[in-house]
C-alpha cells in the first residue's frame, strides 16, 4: 500500500522499517500525528479512534489478498479525499467513504 501512496506523492514509512512494529495502536498514533502521516490500517477499531482525534487514516476493509487491487482501483479518488484534509477514507470491496472528522458512524 505504502508503494501506492508513495508513488503519489505522500512520504510512507511502515511501522517494522522504523522500529516501531512493538508499539501498541495508541503509541503508533502519536508517532504518525507527530511526523504528519497517514495511517493505513486494516482495523476497523484502531481507524474508528484516529478518526476521532482527528488523524487522517485509510482503512481498508476488504481481504489482506485484495487490498493492493482495490487500493489501486480507488487511488484516485482517496487522494483527493487526503489532499483536501479533514478526513479519513475507508475503502470496502464495493465502496469509499470518506469521513470528515467529527462526524463518526
Amino acid at each position: 500500500m505504502g508503494n501506492l501512496l508513495e508513488g503519489s506523492g505522500f512520504h510512507t514509512r511502515r511501522t517494522y522499517q522504523e522500529g516501531l512494529g512493538q508499539l501498541d495502536d495508541r503509541e503508533v498514533a502519536a508517532y504518525a500525528a507527530a511526523e504528519s502521516l497517514i495511517v493505513v490500517t486494516h482495523d476497523g477499531a484502531f481507524y474508528n479512534r484516529l478518526l476521532r482525534s482527528s488523524q487522517q487514516a485509510v482503512l481498508l476493509r476488504v481481504k489482506e489478498s485484495h487490498a493492493r487491487r482495490r487500493l489501486r482501483e480507488t487511488l484516485p479518488a482517496v487522494l483527493s479525499a487526503l489532499r483536501k484534509g479533514r478526513c479519513a477514507v475507508r475503502v470496502m470491496e464495493a465502496d469509499m467513504v470518506v469521513d470528515r472528522f467529527g462526524k463518526t458512524r
